[in-house]
């Protein structure tokens, strides 16, 4: 095999396994955000909520979507934590991807 090919060869087998390593950081990442979010039948009509406490998930997006900013919920929910707002980002978009059958 031509020293090139060799090259290449390793460059790829370099790339996939960075590619490899940011899928599983990755994966680990979503599923620290996934356990962030709670659901308890006996709070808050069961709905999604941030770490057990009565702070929905629909709240957070709806603030978001009215322009408040990251920081300043933070300041109004002291309890919450940055990883809480990515949290419910990623149960929103997870959410939006659910394919629904029209009859």
């Amino acid at each position: 095999m031509p020293l090139a090919e060799i090259e290449t060869a390793n460059a790829e087998g370099a790339v996939n396994a960075m590619l490899c390593a940011n899928a599983n950081v990755s994966r680990e990442f979503n599923m620290t955000l996934d356990e962030r979010i709670t659901f308890n039948v006996s709070q808050c009509g069961a709905r999604a909520c941030i770490r057990g406490m009565r702070i929905r998930v629909a709240d957070i997006l709806e603030m978001l979507a009215q322009g408040v900013s990251v920081e300043t919920i933070l300041v109004d929910f002291p309890d919450l934590e940055a990883g809480d707002i990515r949290a419910c980002l990623h149960f929103g978009a997870q959410r939006s991807a659910i394919a629904r059958l029209v009859a």
